[in-house]
């Protein structure tokens, strides 16, 4: 049996949750770091943040992490709209 090389040319581009940790670069929305999906985000936040609960949420179709459950963010962003 012979093996084909292997082709390079389908992964070129993509990065991996090493290239995230270090290098995510900044929402155009916020200025939080943003991951192109919520798998790689959640992947992230498990390397940077080892024990903590994270969750991902999607901001322009990007996602973040905050250690805040969805009640919590909900309810400030309920009390942020009530003040403005």
């Amino acid at each position: 049996m012979v093996s084909r090389p292997r082709d390079y040319s389908r992964e070129r581009g993509r990065r991996g949750v090493a290239y995230y940790a270090r290098y995510a670069p900044e929402c155009a929305a916020c200025g939080k770091k943003c991951y192109p999906s919520r798998k790689m985000a959640r992947a992230v936040a498990r390397v940077l943040f080892p024990g903590r609960r994270m969750r991902a949420y999607e901001c322009g179709g990007e996602f973040h992490v905050t250690s805040q459950d969805a009640d919590a963010a909900e309810l400030g962003r309920r009390q942020r709209a009530v003040a403005s």
